[in-house]
C-alpha cells in the first residue's frame, strides 16, 4: 500500500478515534487531499489537510487559514517532511489568537501507523469530567499528584487531548493488571 494512502487512512481512524464520526466529507482544495469531519455532538467540525510537498511554506498555511471559518475551528495538517519557520510562526500566531481554533501539525512519520494498536502500547482509557472527578475522590488527592503525561507524547497528540485531562492506563503483568492515571500537562 502507498504510504501517502496508509498515512491518510490512519489520520482518518485518529479523526474518528476522537470523536469526528459524524459526517466525513471529502473537499475541494486542489492541489491538496482534505476533508471535512462533524463529531458526535454535531457542535464540532475540523478540516484535515495533506500536503504531499517535501516543504511546507506560508502560502500554503494561509490557505489553510483562510478555509478554517465560523464553522470550522480545528484544522490538522499531514506533512511530508518538513514546515518552514515561516510557516510554523503562522501556525502559532494563529492558535495563540483569541476567538479562533486551532491548528496541529502532524508528520507521515506521525501517522506512518496507529500508534494504539502498537504492541507495546497498554490499553488506555481517556476519563471524562465525570470519571475524573470520581477518581479525584477515591483516591482522595488533587492531579497534581498523579504521574504526568506530557502533550507532546504521541498518545496525547493523537487524541488531541489537553492540559488537564486524565488518561487510565491499564498494565498487563501475566495474570496481573494494574491501572495508572496519568494527568496531561
Amino acid at each position: 500500500m502507498e504510504q501517502q494512502t496508509l498515512v491518510w487512512q490512519n489520520a482518518i481512524v485518529m479523526l474518528k478515534a476522537r470523536g469526528y464520526d459524524g459526517n466525513i466529507q471529502s473537499v475541494c482544495m486542489p492541489p491538496y487531499t482534505a476533508l471535512v469531519a462533524m463529531d458526535n455532538t454535531r457542535d464540532r467540525k475540523i478540516l484535515m489537510v495533506m500536503d504531499n510537498n517535501d516543504k511546507v511554506g506560508i502560502h500554503t498555511i494561509r490557505y489553510i487559514i483562510s478555509e478554517l471559518n465560523n464553522d470550522i475551528h480545528y484544522g490538522v495538517l499531514i506533512i511530508r517532511s518538513k514546515i518552514t519557520p515561516f510557516a510554523r510562526q503562522a501556525i502559532d500566531t494563529y492558535n495563540h489568537s483569541e476567538d479562533r481554533g486551532h491548528i496541529e501539525v502532524f508528520t507521515f512519520s506521525n501517522l506512518h501507523i496507529n500508534i494504539c494498536k502498537h504492541k507495546y502500547t497498554p490499553e488506555h482509557y481517556i476519563l471524562t469530567q465525570e470519571e475524573t472527578e470520581d477518581v479525584l475522590k477515591k483516591y482522595e488527592a488533587s492531579r497534581q499528584v498523579f504521574p504526568k503525561l506530557s502533550a507532546e507524547d504521541p498518545l496525547t497528540r493523537y487524541y488531541g487531548l489537553t492540559s488537564g485531562q486524565v488518561v487510565k492506563f491499564v498494565r498487563k503483568y501475566g495474570y496481573d493488571r494494574r491501572v495508572v492515571y496519568r494527568v496531561v500537562v
